[in-house]
């Protein structure tokens, strides 16, 4: 899974306000999550429900979800 995300940063980045940025750790497990609460059948149907999932936890502006077959 690779994900790209854009969102304003500025304030984090003016402070040096880690609590103003987005935890990309919070974002894997949350992909994680996601992934292992019920099976696929179309990848894109799990890129679909991560990327909503982002959209509501995170204040992002833009997604991109890559996902590969294994």
């Amino acid at each position: 899974v690779d994900i790209e995300l854009t969102a304003d940063l500025e304030e984090a980045a003016c402070n040096d306000d880690f609590s103003k940025t987005i935890d990309y750790v919070k974002v894997g497990r949350l992909c994680q999550e996601e992934a292992n609460k019920k099976n696929f059948f179309l990848i894109e149907a799990l890129a679909q429900k991560i990327a909503h999932r982002i959209f509501e936890v995170f204040p992002v502006d833009w997604v991109k979800i890559t996902l590969k077959k294994p």
